[in-house]
């Protein structure tokens, strides 16, 4: 988490060495904005997981030429059913959380009160992988923490209520890395999340 905000602060204090635009009536903490937590759903296209609430909360720098910097922590929950062992028909169902943290650069194209924006992001998913543990004659189930790569893609469109507040509606779809776990049979997801953000200072 250090290395990620040491790259967030350097790619600032870059831009601004080199912009050097003193001319520009807007304050640099003026383009520190962050979401006041964005709702929205998330489908997992895996059969060992179902879809469920998503829930962003992210934090940008925005540059006066559209590039922005973010940062993102997201959090959702799903319902899994696994075969245990497997190839077999037992199945070991239950509940798991996943929480991601993910940093990348993305472009705002405004006109008017109105944006559209792109970004690219990646970064780590922290979860639970759950199995079974024996002892004697009793059975229980335990849970693995774990972590996999994971790529995110955002489109979404913005509408400026006042100087400071934007609502947002984004569209998302996200890869793991790895072909592993509960993304054995497709390590994709797709979703959509709608809020408000806000400059923060």
């Amino acid at each position: 988490m250090k290395n990620l905000l040491s790259t967030f602060l350097v790619l600032i204090i870059t831009y601004n060495t080199l912009s050097a635009q003193t001319n520009d009536s807007t304050k640099i903490l003026d383009r520190f904005f962050m979401s006041s937590i964005q709702l929205g759903y998330i489908n997992n296209r895996s059969e060992q997981l179902s879809a469920g609430l998503f829930i962003q909360a992210s934090a940008e720098y925005r540059t006066p030429k559209g590039l922005f910097v973010r940062v993102n922590f997201d959090d959702f929950n799903s319902n899994y059913e696994l075969r245990y062992p497997q190839g077999t028909i037992n199945f070991l169902s239950g509940r798991v959380a996943f929480n991601e943290l993910i940093g990348g650069l993305g472009y705002r194209y405004a006109y008017k009160k109105h944006n559209f924006l792109i970004a690219l992001q990646s970064g780590i998913r922290f979860y639970g992988y759950p199995f079974i543990e024996s002892s004697g004659s009793n059975l229980s189930v335990d849970t693995d923490n774990r972590t996999i790569g994971v790529f995110k893609y955002s489109i979404g469109y913005e509408y400026a209520i006042d100087i400071k507040s934007l609502v947002v509606v984004e569209l998302f779809s996200s890869n793991v890395f790895e072909k592993k776990d509960f993304w054995e049979d497709h390590n994709g997801a797709f979703g959509f999340t709608v809020g408000i953000n806000r400059t923060i200072f």
